[in-house]
Protein backbone atom coordinates (compact mmCIF):
# COMPACT_ATOMS: atom_id res chain seq x y z
CA UNK A 1 0.00 0.00 0.00
CA UNK A 2 2.91 2.58 1.23
CA UNK A 3 4.72 1.65 -2.23
CA UNK A 4 1.47 2.48 -4.10
CA UNK A 5 0.77 5.59 -2.75
CA UNK A 6 4.34 6.65 -3.37
CA UNK A 7 4.10 5.81 -6.99
CA UNK A 8 1.10 7.62 -6.93
CA UNK A 9 2.07 10.79 -5.43
CA UNK A 10 5.59 11.06 -7.20
CA UNK A 11 3.89 10.40 -10.31
CA UNK A 12 1.14 13.21 -9.94
CA UNK A 13 3.82 15.31 -8.31
CA UNK A 14 6.23 14.83 -11.69
CA UNK A 15 2.82 15.39 -13.94
CA UNK A 16 1.91 19.19 -11.41
CA UNK A 17 5.30 20.44 -11.59
CA UNK A 18 6.28 20.14 -15.28
CA UNK A 19 9.03 17.69 -14.12
CA UNK A 20 11.42 17.42 -17.57
CA UNK A 21 14.53 16.33 -18.23
CA UNK A 22 16.97 18.28 -20.13
CA UNK A 23 20.10 17.88 -21.82
CA UNK A 24 22.87 20.51 -20.58
CA UNK A 25 23.32 22.05 -23.30
CA UNK A 26 19.40 22.36 -23.82
CA UNK A 27 18.99 24.07 -19.98
CA UNK A 28 22.08 26.08 -21.07
CA UNK A 29 20.18 27.59 -24.03
CA UNK A 30 17.51 27.80 -21.30
CA UNK A 31 18.68 29.98 -19.24
CA UNK A 32 20.73 32.16 -21.69
CA UNK A 33 16.70 32.77 -23.40
CA UNK A 34 15.33 33.61 -19.95
CA UNK A 35 18.17 36.25 -19.76
CA UNK A 36 17.32 37.64 -22.60
CA UNK A 37 13.15 37.56 -22.48
CA UNK A 38 14.11 39.39 -19.11
CA UNK A 39 15.92 42.16 -20.78
CA UNK A 40 13.18 42.66 -23.40
CA UNK A 41 10.63 42.86 -20.80
CA UNK A 42 9.44 46.06 -20.27
CA UNK A 43 10.42 48.32 -17.28
CA UNK A 44 7.08 48.03 -15.71
CA UNK A 45 7.70 44.21 -15.03
CA UNK A 46 11.16 44.93 -13.64
CA UNK A 47 9.96 47.23 -11.24
CA UNK A 48 7.66 44.70 -9.99
CA UNK A 49 9.85 42.36 -9.30
CA UNK A 50 11.77 44.53 -7.18
CA UNK A 51 8.82 44.88 -5.62
CA UNK A 52 8.75 41.59 -4.37
CA UNK A 53 12.61 41.12 -3.93
CA UNK A 54 13.03 41.65 0.43
CA UNK A 55 9.78 39.86 1.09
CA UNK A 56 9.43 36.58 2.49
CA UNK A 57 10.59 33.72 0.15
CA UNK A 58 6.90 32.71 0.37
CA UNK A 59 5.18 36.28 0.15
CA UNK A 60 8.03 36.84 -2.53
CA UNK A 61 6.18 34.24 -4.29
CA UNK A 62 2.92 34.61 -4.05
CA UNK A 63 3.61 38.44 -4.78
CA UNK A 64 5.70 37.50 -8.15
CA UNK A 65 2.55 35.11 -8.96
CA UNK A 66 0.44 38.30 -8.53
CA UNK A 67 1.64 40.10 -11.60
CA UNK A 68 1.21 40.14 -15.29
CA UNK A 69 4.53 38.84 -17.34
CA UNK A 70 4.68 40.71 -20.73
CA UNK A 71 4.20 37.53 -22.43
CA UNK A 72 3.57 33.88 -22.16
CA UNK A 73 6.20 31.87 -21.12
CA UNK A 74 5.62 28.41 -22.69
CA UNK A 75 8.94 26.93 -20.59
CA UNK A 76 7.21 29.22 -17.51
CA UNK A 77 7.29 25.84 -15.37
CA UNK A 78 10.96 24.77 -15.80
CA UNK A 79 13.33 25.95 -12.72
CA UNK A 80 16.23 26.45 -16.23
CA UNK A 81 13.79 29.11 -17.57
CA UNK A 82 12.17 30.84 -14.23
CA UNK A 83 15.21 31.08 -11.51
CA UNK A 84 17.41 32.77 -14.12
CA UNK A 85 14.74 35.08 -15.89
CA UNK A 86 13.46 35.82 -12.02
CA UNK A 87 17.25 36.80 -11.60
CA UNK A 88 17.57 39.09 -13.95
CA UNK A 89 14.22 40.63 -14.05
CA UNK A 90 15.02 41.63 -10.20
CA UNK A 91 18.57 42.57 -10.77
CA UNK A 92 17.19 45.36 -14.07
CA UNK A 93 14.84 46.39 -11.52
CA UNK A 94 17.24 47.43 -9.52
CA UNK A 95 19.37 50.02 -12.29
CA UNK A 96 16.16 51.04 -13.49
CA UNK A 97 15.23 52.20 -9.96
CA UNK A 98 19.15 53.60 -9.00
CA UNK A 99 18.20 55.58 -12.44
CA UNK A 100 14.98 56.70 -11.54
CA UNK A 101 17.07 58.44 -8.42
CA UNK A 102 19.36 60.15 -10.82
CA UNK A 103 22.44 57.86 -10.10
CA UNK A 104 24.35 56.20 -12.60
CA UNK A 105 24.40 52.50 -13.10
CA UNK A 106 25.70 50.31 -15.90
CA UNK A 107 24.17 47.46 -14.78
CA UNK A 108 24.29 44.71 -12.03
CA UNK A 109 26.47 41.60 -12.30
CA UNK A 110 26.14 40.86 -8.96
CA UNK A 111 23.14 39.42 -6.18
CA UNK A 112 21.89 42.28 -4.05
CA UNK A 113 22.74 41.49 -0.57
CA UNK A 114 21.99 42.68 2.56
CA UNK A 115 24.28 44.33 4.36
CA UNK A 116 23.60 44.47 8.22
CA UNK A 117 25.81 47.20 9.12
CA UNK A 118 23.96 49.17 7.37
CA UNK A 119 20.69 48.25 7.62
CA UNK A 120 20.65 48.28 3.88
CA UNK A 121 20.51 46.29 0.63
CA UNK A 122 24.02 47.05 -1.22
CA UNK A 123 23.45 47.26 -4.84
CA UNK A 124 26.76 47.50 -6.39
CA UNK A 125 27.19 48.22 -10.29
CA UNK A 126 29.47 47.48 -13.10
CA UNK A 127 31.12 50.79 -13.40
CA UNK A 128 31.93 50.39 -9.57
CA UNK A 129 29.55 52.59 -8.26
CA UNK A 130 27.63 51.55 -5.00
CA UNK A 131 24.12 51.99 -3.15
CA UNK A 132 22.17 51.16 -0.94
CA UNK A 133 18.66 50.62 -0.97
CA UNK A 134 16.22 50.05 1.81
CA UNK A 135 13.22 48.37 2.15
CA UNK A 136 10.28 50.19 3.86
CA UNK A 137 8.06 47.05 5.01
CA UNK A 138 5.32 49.38 6.34
CA UNK A 139 5.11 51.54 3.65
CA UNK A 140 6.03 48.90 0.83
CA UNK A 141 8.39 50.94 -0.83
CA UNK A 142 11.98 51.16 -1.46
CA UNK A 143 14.36 53.98 -0.46
CA UNK A 144 18.28 54.99 -1.38
CA UNK A 145 20.01 55.34 1.47
CA UNK A 146 22.30 58.83 1.59
CA UNK A 147 25.43 57.67 2.27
Amino acid sequence: MKHILITTTLTLLLTVTGCVSLTESEANALKQQAREDAKNAPESEHLAYLQCYALHPMKKRSCKRGFARSEPRSHSRLSEYTLPYDYEAERLGFVHFIRTHGKPCDGIDQGVLFDKEHNAYKATCTDNNSYFLHWDNDNQTWQMVEQ
